[in-house]
């Protein structure tokens, strides 16, 4: 038994609950997490001016400036701006070359969407590795 210092009322823990078979013997959870709270985001489109480092620097004042994002530094927009920049760019030149397979590409990169806390620790670490290729003018 423990008590809910809140509420003050008293109960005992259930036992946790196993998960049920679903088809061809996976397992589904039924439970359904919802946030907490509240995540703003933002799109940037895509422009040419954005294959630059410093004109990405430069959006991502701008975005932190007017409240658009928060939990992001300035370095990590403007790293997030500058991969998808990038990855636009490339996906129009295959679609130039016969190269269909680079649609989703294409279409993943425009618009950049940015959140709140920004994205996962793998995209971040992409995001920085290639920050730090010699590219952009």
């Amino acid at each position: 038994m423990w008590k809910d210092f809140r509420t003050g009322v008293q109960f005992s823990p259930s036992p946790p609950k196993r998960p049920r078979p679903c088809g061809r013997g996976l397992f589904q959870k039924k439970e359904v997490t919802q946030l907490a709270e509240y995540r703003r985001t933002h799109s940037v489109g895509f422009s040419e001016e954005y294959l630059s480092k410093k004109n990405c620097l430069k959006k991502a004042r701008e975005i932190i400036d007017n409240h658009f994002i928060n939990g992001m530094t300035e370095l990590e927009i403007s790293r997030e701006i500058f991969f998808h920049a990038w990855a636009y760019h490339f996906a129009v030149w295959a679609e130039q070359r016969k190269l269909h397979m680079f649609s989703i590409v294409r279409r993943a990169a425009d618009p950049i969407d940015l959140a709140d806390g920004g994205d996962t620790m793998i995209r971040r670490f992409i995001y920085l590795v290639f920050w730090m290729l010699p590219i952009g003018r």
